[in-house]
């Protein structure tokens, strides 16, 4: 799960101050107005996730208690793609699983046999960290932060407490 922290966004302050005062003036269509921003940011997210096998945005999940709101990928690669990965050393699990055949091109010359077939097996490679699947792709803190600096947040509240009759 990708923890959203906003330091180094401008006016993080002036938000906590603005806020405290909507909710101050009427709790119930702040707290209404913070779900929709929510349900947006999830959209959103959802839009960004990138897509091979269609997994990680299935497992992407909302979840509104009393007093928190969480969005959420549980698919077990999610952090990965979300934050990318340093270089890390991959193992053959089985025997079989990294191998290629030594001198396959002269074998086939001499149209000999498969038992004659030599094998090399691998005790593992790095993949490196240049690679494009190993950047960051922050499909979830980028649309949050995104949604933050364009006035989601303020205008989702703003819609609610004018739809509740409350003071704005």
């Amino acid at each position: 799960m990708a923890t959203v922290q906003l330091e180094g966004v401008d006016g993080v302050a002036e938000l906590h101050d603005m806020l405290k005062d909507m909710h101050d003036k009427d709790p119930k269509a702040f707290r209404k107005g913070c779900q929709d921003f929510m349900v947006q940011v999830f959209q959103m997210s959802q839009q960004q996730v990138p897509v091979d096998n269609g997994v990680l945005r299935e497992s992407g999940y909302m979840d509104i208690e009393s007093k928190v709101m969480v969005i959420g990928y549980t698919a077990p690669y999610a952090a990965a793609v979300h934050y990318g990965y340093k270089r890390h050393l991959v193992k053959p699990v089985r025997r079989k699983a990294l191998r290629w055949e030594v001198d396959r091109k002269e074998r086939l010359a001499k149209h000999g046999s498969r038992k004659s077939a030599r094998w090399a097996f691998s005790k593992g490679h790095y993949v490196p960290k240049d690679r494009a699947h190993t950047e960051p792709r922050p499909y979830l803190t980028g649309p949050f932060i995104r949604a933050l600096q364009t006035g989601l947040l303020e205008r989702a509240i703003f819609k609610r407490m004018a739809q509740e009759g409350g003071k704005i």
